[in-house]
């Protein structure tokens, strides 16, 4: 079994009406609004937050679910977009195997944070975090 957590802090953008029209926003704002999830703060704030149960995992699920790729979408609108600052946190993991976690300050043009996997193998008990410098790679 599969789990995923992805959530940002509150953030406001250069044009909220131009930004809540790209087609990964009306996704994760949709799947929000299903799961009785909040995206509007106030004062232009919004904030996403996607868990398993409002996202797309097969061919089999609803096809206006979001997914993998619609996360680095958004984390890349944001990054565009973004007045000030926001942190985000998402995590993945498959039960009892391994767990990854991305811890991240976005502000504009700039994505920095550390990556963190645990895996139940690693008999070293170890953990060392990468950075992360940029939503994708150049």
């Amino acid at each position: 079994m599969n789990n995923t957590i992805f959530q940002t802090s509150a953030f406001r953008v250069d044009n909220i009406n131009e930004f809540m029209q790209k087609p990964s926003v009306i996704l994760t704002c949709k799947a929000m609004t299903i799961a009785k999830l909040p995206w509007e703060v106030g004062n232009d704030y919004i904030s996403f937050c996607l868990t398993d149960s409002i996202m797309k995992h097969s061919d089999f699920d609803d096809g206006d679910l979001p997914t993998k790729e619609t996360i680095v979408e958004l984390l890349e609108l944001i990054e565009k977009h973004i007045i000030e600052s926001c942190s985000v946190t998402y995590i993945t993991n498959k039960i009892g195997c391994i767990v990854n976690s991305y811890f991240m300050q976005i502000t504009n043009n700039s994505t920095v944070g550390k990556f963190i996997a645990i895996d139940s193998s690693n008999v070293y008990g170890t953990i060392t975090p990468e950075l992360i410098d940029g939503v994708t790679p150049n």
